[in-house]
């Protein structure tokens, strides 16, 4: 009796010991993984509830809305970077957060559960059953691996603390002059702080340049911005923008300018890495012959499309005399092909095939930085620069561009482009006395 007890109890030694290895040896793997393929598979669901270990950059904005990355270079990015480089976290109480951890690259174990966010649950048939995955966390379970901070903490920059000669110069009014500011950002956890500062700033822009704020349209996110400093008319859903553009049609006539912005992640065809985050080309529209690819500017909380042919058709056909565009999103280079027109000038961050990226300091798009600065004459930072190359006082967007181009910190990966003609061919070398020459906010 006592030789089979001996028996059983060295049976359950071994079985303890064996568990308990095969546990450890799990989350090592978890933690040592570079990505989250392991947790964003295809029967995903199947784990909810189990525990897991993982690696990673923290993103926290104050949103309420978390994210860990597998890549630093991803919370500056405007592209649909893939599923397996990103997991939604969930605070376990809601008075906790990570903020402290923004940038940092921290160990941190969860529990797996599915997002139930609408505007996640909105994009998960675009993104991916797997995009809903999320590690409902303490930040307690928050261990940094190191001292480096490799973003800053985000700010809802003010814009008259920015440009207090700007916010205290009267400028008349002129009601032919009407824009269309939009930012999708995806949903609530992609939705960067930085969108909303470009959105508010462009629009504070514009009424010290003499647009009526009746005139203007802000189509951002769910409708709410992330502060009242400026109004916000639509969500940034079908309905939305559909409604920003027939509000328009009420504003605009022949004699009209027509301002566009459009500030959001993009897909698109990556040559670099052949890599496709747009749509089939299901018209057979788009000019390149090789890979028949719609962009995609993304709605908010929608798994539909926001395509560039959606844009053409609508802004194509309301009444105006002259449009500038300014494109910040990854492959933006495209929309120069669809709003092709007489009395046009496009500036996008990049090319139809290029992602493309925010500033270094993750508060404003790279594109959208410069741009401010060049109409400005100082970058949101307090930076005095002079983009007036023929000294006349005020900057056209010919110079404007020539600016965003020459001071452009990501050349390497994104370069600028510039449309001025029917023809809707990109151009980084554009005639000084061609048409946007004569062209200004």
């Amino acid at each position: 009796m006592k030789t089979r007890t001996k028996i059983n109890v060295l049976v359950l030694f071994i079985a303890l010991i064996t568990s308990l290895f095969t546990v450890s040896c799990k989350k090592e793997k978890a933690l040592d993984s570079k990505d989250y393929s392991n947790i964003k598979i295809a029967n995903w669901r199947d784990y909810i509830g189990d525990e897991f270990g993982i690696e990673g950059y923290i993103i926290d904005e104050g949103n309420g809305h978390p994210q860990i990355i597998s890549d630093d270079e991803n919370y500056l990015f405007d592209g649909l970077f893939p599923e397996s480089e990103y997991l939604h976290l969930d605070m376990a109480s809601r008075n906790d957060d990570l903020r402290r951890f923004h940038g940092r690259k921290v160990k941190i174990k969860g529990i797996l559960e599915a997002n139930t966010d609408q505007s996640i649950v909105g994009t998960a048939s675009f993104l991916g059953d797997p995009s809903l995955a999320t590690l409902r966390v303490s930040s307690i379970n928050a261990i940094p691996i190191d001292s480096v901070s490799y973003f800053r903490p985000t700010t809802n920059w003010n814009f008259c603390e920015r440009y207090p000669n700007v916010c205290s110069t009267f400028v008349t009014p002129i009601g032919i002059k009407c824009a269309i500011l939009y930012s999708g950002g995806i949903n609530a956890s992609k939705a960067y702080t930085r969108y909303w500062n470009d959105i508010k700033f462009m629009y504070n822009i514009l009424i010290n340049n003499g647009y009526l704020a009746a005139n203007i349209r802000v189509v951002y996110r769910d409708g709410i911005g992330n502060d009242g400093s400026i109004p916000v008319h639509y969500a940034a859903t079908p309905t939305g923008f559909n409604d920003a553009v027939e509000y328009m049609k009420t504003k605009l006539n022949s004699q009209s300018k027509l301002f566009l912005m459009f500030n959001n992640h993009g897909g698109g065809y990556e040559t670099s890495t052949g890599n496709n985050y747009g749509v089939l080309d299901a018209n057979n529209d788009e000019a390149e012959a090789s890979n028949k690819t719609d962009e995609n500017y993304c709605y908010y909380g929608v798994s539909a499309p926001f395509l560039d042919d959606t844009i053409a058709a609508k802004i194509n056909r309301l009444p105006f005399y002259e449009l500038i565009a300014v494109v910040k999103p990854c492959f933006s280079g495209g929309l120069i092909w669809d709003l092709r027109g007489a009395n046009r000038t496009i500036i996008t961050s990049g090319t139809e095939f290029q992602t493309t990226w925010s500033n270094p300091g993750g508060q404003f798009g790279e594109l959208t930085y410069n741009f401010f600065g060049a109409v400005t004459g100082m970058t949101p930072d307090g930076v005095v620069v002079d983009a007036d190359i023929n000294n006349d006082g005020k900057v056209s967007m010919y110079e404007a561009y020539i600016f965003c181009r020459d001071n452009e910190r990501m050349k390497v990966i994104e370069q600028p482009q510039f449309g001025n003609s029917a023809s809707g061919t990109p151009t980084t070398t554009p005639s000084s006395s061609g048409y946007g020459s004569n062209v200004f906010l």
